[in-house]
């Protein structure tokens, strides 16, 4: 399960993730965003939180995020990784060849910080 918000005003989204990601999540949050994209030129940035993110539930979880990246990454901004977990800090480094968005790593205690350089 995720909880997200998009925030019009800073033009962000921000998704608290409290397991895995799961193909399901993906496929919700995928209209939330064309929607706001259809109306807006684009996101400012996307901050993903999890104290622990454990990954992608399965690999069609994994494809579907990789098919949101692709379809959407030239409209995104920055994108901020909220977390302790290791797995984020290859993330950018691995994302760099493929996308166009900026993509930075905050421990999970660095929030605040995290969200000042995604509207920065």
């Amino acid at each position: 399960m995720l909880d997200y918000d998009i925030n019009q005003y800073e033009s962000t989204l921000t998704i608290r993730l409290h397991h895995a990601v799961s193909e399901a999540d993906v496929l919700l949050l995928v209209p939330k965003v064309d929607d706001y994209l259809a109306h807006h030129k684009r996101l400012a940035g996307v901050m993903l939180i999890s104290r622990d993110w454990a990954g992608w539930e399965s690999f069609a979880a994994l494809r579907a995020t990789l098919t949101f990246l692709r379809d959407h990454h030239q409209k995104i901004s920055r994108m901020a990784l909220v977390t302790d977990s290791l797995l984020a800090d290859h993330i950018p480094i691995f994302a760099a060849r493929f996308v166009n968005t900026t993509i930075r790593h905050f421990p999970y205690n660095e929030e605040a910080n995290a969200k000042i350089w995604l509207v920065g």
